[in-house]
């Protein structure tokens, strides 16, 4: 493949605003200087090197496609140019990138090649929570090492819970769940592992008090996790008996599914769970609801516009932003209805 035409389609491609607030993924979201920034230097490079790639993979990424990628490593990327740091960094990106879009292997591959070549020691330790993260998609035996293996590092600990509970070892799990209690971590907010824990035991009434508390997807560190985790919480409603709550949590689903591109509903059944055709109903469902307002997107462009502007936009000045798009578009759906 010419390496030049390659480079050229690349570089012409620009990413507007508009497509970075619509990336899911927060580890894409730097400033919008980041991105001009990785282009320019892109274009001074000779050959494929460090951020050409970089910004094949956020083209990848903005437009969920992952052609920009895929060419510039069937060219060949010249790692031999580049510093281990430089190496270990885009080896990662790749890898992660890859997993986002569920090509797991592939993306577990690059990991395992970032993992490698890293000579930092801090930076070492948070490539192999990554790798275990995704490994622990198609190897929980691996990722269960590597989390122990990290045994100093709390983090590694919670998601081990996961992991546990995942395979089906609530009582090693609950052993964990109940150390973690009393650790470093013991003010951390554990609602989102007691609501998987509960629900894996089918105990749904605690766990529909647990997904009560977990509002967010702070732990819900990749697509597979987070789409799981939304269907089991419209399940454990639909369980415990809580329609009005399963229904409400379904609608969410759906809405974030047409959304969100990461956001696939295929993923369920790659998890084996349970599928209830009341929940299913309504995620077929194309009806518009004309007055919903969606709490859950609102939120997160209010913090993508925080984090793509940081320096520029604090995180009130974001919100009175929205807040004004918000109130300027209920007042254009009003005068609409009032003609």
């Amino acid at each position: 493949m010419d390496i030049n035409a390659t480079k050229e389609k690349i570089l012409s491609q620009k990413i507007a605003i508009k497509n970075i607030l619509a990336l899911p993924a927060m580890t894409y979201s730097y400033p919008v200087s980041r991105y001009n920034f990785c282009r320019k230097r892109a274009e001074k490079e000779t050959g494929i090197g460090f951020f050409t790639v970089q910004y094949a993979r956020l083209l990848s990424a903005c437009y969920y496609d992952r052609s920009y990628i895929d060419s510039v490593i069937n060219c060949g990327i010249d790692f031999d140019s580049m510093a281990t740091p430089q190496k270990c960094e885009l080896c990662f990106n790749i890898g992660w990138f890859y997993c986002n879009l569920n090509f797991i292997a592939e993306g577990i591959e690059y990991m395992q090649k970032a993992v490698d070549c890293c000579e930092d020691e801090k930076f070492l330790r948070n490539l192999r929570f990554n790798l275990a993260i995704y490994l622990s998609e198609v190897d929980k035996g691996k990722a269960l090492d590597i989390f122990n293996a990290l045994e100093e590092f709390f983090g590694a600990k919670i998601f081990a819970i996961k992991v546990y509970i995942d395979s089906g070892d609530l009582e090693k799990a609950g052993e964990l769940f109940e150390k973690s209690r009393f650790g470093p971590g013991k003010d951390l907010d554990t609602s989102f592992f007691e609501a998987e824990f509960h629900f894996a035991g089918k105990d749904f009434e605690k766990a529909s008090k647990a997904f009560d508390i977990c509002k967010s997807h702070r732990f819900c560190f990749t697509p597979q996790w987070q789409l799981t985790y939304d269907y089991k919480k419209a399940s454990t409603y639909y369980y415990a008996g809580q329609f009005k709550k399963a229904h409400k949590q379904a609608i969410k689903i759906r809405n974030r599914k047409n959304w969100d591109k990461f956001y696939n509903l295929d993923l369920i059944d790659t998890h084996d769970m349970v599928r209830i055709p009341e929940i299913d109903a309504v995620l077929s469902n194309n009806f518009v609801y004309r007055w919903y307002l969606d709490i859950d997107r609102m939120f997160y462009y209010i913090n993508k516009i925080r984090m793509i502007g940081y320096g520029y936009i604090k995180r009130n000045w974001a919100y009175i932003f929205f807040i004004f798009i918000l109130i300027s578009v209920l007042t254009l759906k009003i005068l609409k209805l009032l003609k």
